[in-house]
């Protein structure tokens, strides 16, 4: 069975990596976290899995799992060293600023979200869900 395994991963372990990269924008270490979860759960189901099947499909449906809870688990923050220094707060539609639309509710939480604070602790301390959060 390792045999098997290990042609799987010679043939398929580069095409499902760059798939995750592309996916994850760049991101080679995600990347290769979520390539590497793939071909565990490959490994560890391959006496339940019929290998004369699309393998390379169910490789793919795996990667998309993977790369989905990778980012539920780590949404993206904004890198304070990577925001302009002067911000243009003239940042009007017609004669509105955008952040005046805001109530004072949500322009708390947006400052909170891109604040680099655990996306779980904000939503646990105003009250709501992290999927609400993230709607927000």
């Amino acid at each position: 069975m390792s045999e098997i395994y290990e042609d799987i991963m010679r043939k398929h372990y580069d095409n499902v990596l760059h798939y995750c990269n592309a996916r994850l924008n760049g991101n080679v270490q995600a990347a290769k976290d979520c390539t590497q979860e793939v071909f565990l759960i490959l490994y560890q189901k391959m006496n339940k899995l019929n290998l004369s099947l699309n393998i390379q499909g169910w490789l793919y449906q795996t990667a998309d799992r993977e790369i989905k809870a990778y980012i539920s688990k780590h949404p993206m923050t904004v890198d304070i060293d990577e925001v302009p220094e002067q911000v243009d707060e003239t940042a009007f539609i017609g004669d509105v600023n955008i952040l005046d639309e805001l109530t004072e509710e949500e322009r708390q939480l947006t400052v909170e979200y891109y604040s680099g604070e655990d996306k779980n602790v904000i939503a646990q301390r105003n009250g709501i869900t992290l999927s609400a959060l993230y709607s927000r």
